[in-house]
């Protein structure tokens, strides 16, 4: 899937390396595509002799912007590689919301928590081009409200496009208005995120 990750083949990589290596801090190792096979992993952990000595992640190299520091948390190779492989499973258009959940929630910042977004995709919603809470509720007035299109515009220049918002967005939802990056340049978003009804709301 090269193009997906800024040119690289897949969403991270982890570099192996030698235990005993490790602890000498002779950091030299190999570095592993993820996600991976038990035979391909075998195979690296024999060029670094990790089958003998013992093996640790030495480093990360993360090909989506914002969450290199929650895979630099993780020792977890199978963890590690699991979310490589949900990231994967992911089409082009999800793995877009993805990023932008990344870029402006906080509440991505271990690897399963990541694992955990990759199966809740469903409920966010992302509206392009809106920058900031009066775009939203001007958007909101416009388009989803009973109002007809020429009294609103009409009326224009007596609302205030931002309180209104405040007022009808659920309690059950949380807006984020931001400025995102993806591989076309930076535009402006609003995220919309729906809680379900287990969902702790204080995330």
């Amino acid at each position: 899937m090269s193009g997906r990750y800024w040119d690289h083949d897949s969403p991270f990589e982890v570099q192996l390396v030698n235990e005993n290596d490790f602890r000498h801090n002779k950091i030299v190792g190999e570095w592993l595509h993820l996600p991976t096979t038990s035979e391909k992993l075998r195979e690296l952990l024999q060029i670094i002799n990790g089958d003998r000595d013992g093996w640790t992640i030495g480093d990360v190299d993360a090909h989506i912007f914002g969450i290199e520091d929650a895979l630099r948390e993780c020792t977890d190779l199978n963890e590690l590689n699991y979310l490589a492989s949900r990231i994967e499973d992911l089409d082009d258009d999800e793995l877009e919301q993805f990023r932008v959940v990344i870029e402006t929630e906080q509440h991505c910042d271990t690897v399963m928590e990541l694992i955990n977004l990759c199966s809740n995709l469903d409920c966010y919603e992302i509206q392009a081009d809106i920058s900031d809470y009066d775009d939203l509720g001007r958007w909101d007035l416009m388009e989803r409200s009973t109002f007809l299109r020429s009294t609103i515009e009409a009326l224009e220049s007596y609302i205030d496009f931002e309180s209104y918002d405040e007022e009808v967005i659920d309690e059950n939802e949380k807006v984020n208005c931001n400025a995102v990056g993806s591989m076309h340049g930076i535009y402006p978003v609003c995220l919309r995120r729906r809680f379900r009804q287990q969902e702790d709301r204080r995330r």
